[in-house]
């Protein structure tokens, strides 16, 4: 519970900075294929026992933020274990793409309505299932995931996991 409130202390105070200026980001060179495996190895042990893989490509640099880049993936996580149902899988890939960078988060959760896909990176927003509407959130965490793919001119999309889930995929020019 404390590191969840923590978790959560976090998101509202970097929300608040993100929209206290219009560039909250200071940029520096970093490796993150080093950070993105550091987030996959320290959320593997989970309550769920979700089994997170991670395909990462070596040696990914991207002049970032090193903490918004942090926060933003483990947002994306962090929601991939809240909405998953116990000892499910998650993957994690994160490759070159052409002149772009590409980080996909896939879970077998209990997915994202059509008609909500829009509203879920507004500030505050939850989804407003049965099954979703139990997890505990402030409805930041993908506000800020959306920020920093805006902040790097980038693109967020979200797909149908197949059988179930959702797969969220950030392309970062």
């Amino acid at each position: 519970d404390i590191a969840r409130l923590e978790s959560l202390i976090d998101n509202i105070l970097f929300a608040s900075k993100m929209e206290a200026t219009s560039s909250f980001m200071s940029k520096e060179l970093i490796n993150i294929s080093e950070v993105t495996e550091m987030l996959v190895k320290k959320l593997q042990v989970n309550p769920k026992q979700i089994n997170i893989s991670g395909q990462v490509e070596p040696n990914v640099y991207l002049e970032t933020d090193p903490t918004t880049f942090i926060s933003a993936i483990n947002n994306l996580l962090e929601n991939a274990i809240k909405y998953s149902p116990e000892k499910t899988a998650i993957s994690v890939v994160l490759q070159h793409t052409g002149n772009a960078i590409s980080i996909s988060v896939a879970d077998q959760g209990y997915g994202i309505a059509e008609e909500e896909r829009e509203r879920i990176f507004d500030k505050f927003y939850r989804v407003g299932s049965e099954n979703t509407r139990k997890s505990k959130g402030t409805g930041l965490g993908l506000y800020i995931v959306k920020r920093f793919v805006d902040e790097h001119q980038g693109s967020i999309t979200i797909q149908h996991n197949q059988p179930q889930g959702s797969v969220f995929t950030l392309l970062i020019p």
